[in-house]
């Protein structure tokens, strides 16, 4: 099983991606040299237009942005340490 819920993230291996069940906003990790690095894929309509008047948009962004990598990166370790003990 590649798809694991962690607190309001689902996390999925596969697609390498992070979907925030709470405002349906998804993080995509793609390679850039030998790393994965966050960037939002999608942003719904809802909460675009709630940030876009928000002064603290950018926070918002950035902390969304962290919780989904610490999520992610935590599920991916946890599955190529498993892996190696296979």
């Amino acid at each position: 099983m590649n798809k694991k819920i962690t607190g309001n993230w689902l996390v999925d291996l596969n697609d390498l991606t992070c979907l925030n069940t709470e405002n349906q906003m998804v993080i995509t990790f793609v390679k850039k040299g030998p790393m994965l690095v966050g960037k939002i894929k999608l942003i719904p309509n809802e909460l675009h237009e709630k940030w876009v008047t928000d002064p603290d948009r950018e926070r918002h962004i950035r902390k969304a942005i962290i919780e989904a990598d610490e999520v992610f990166f935590r599920a991916y370790f946890n599955k190529e340490n498993a892996m190696k003990i296979l």
